[in-house]
């Protein structure tokens, strides 16, 4: 299971994200498989696109990611879209459970 906050443009609480996984019961533990699988695709990253899929785990807005990391939002928003294309992944959800079985 993952909760994750999730702000408004002035950096107010809106909700939390909660997300399930149906675990099948004949498949590895996710302690293994799918933690070692995501653990490898993060590793995979440049520094600068782990350091905001870590704050996009967080649930960091764009605007939050770029005062932290000191870049443009722009420059974020272009790094959190590489990051969804190079993991294969279509949503911001998939993204932050993939960076919470990595460990991050």
């Amino acid at each position: 299971m993952l909760v994750a906050p999730l702000y408004d443009e002035e950096d107010r609480l809106l909700y939390f994200l909660g997300s399930q996984v149906e675990i099948d019961t004949n498949a590895a533990p996710p302690t293994s498989m799918r933690r070692i699988r995501a653990a490898e695709m993060v590793k995979a990253l440049s520094p600068r696109q782990g350091q905001v899929l870590k704050f996009v785990a967080q649930g960091l807005l764009n605007k939050q990611i770029a005062a932290e990391l000191g870049l443009a939002e722009k420059t974020v928003k272009m790094h959190r879209a590489i990051l969804m294309d190079r993991l294969g992944l279509t949503t911001t959800a998939d993204l932050i459970r993939l960076a919470v079985e990595a460990g991050l």
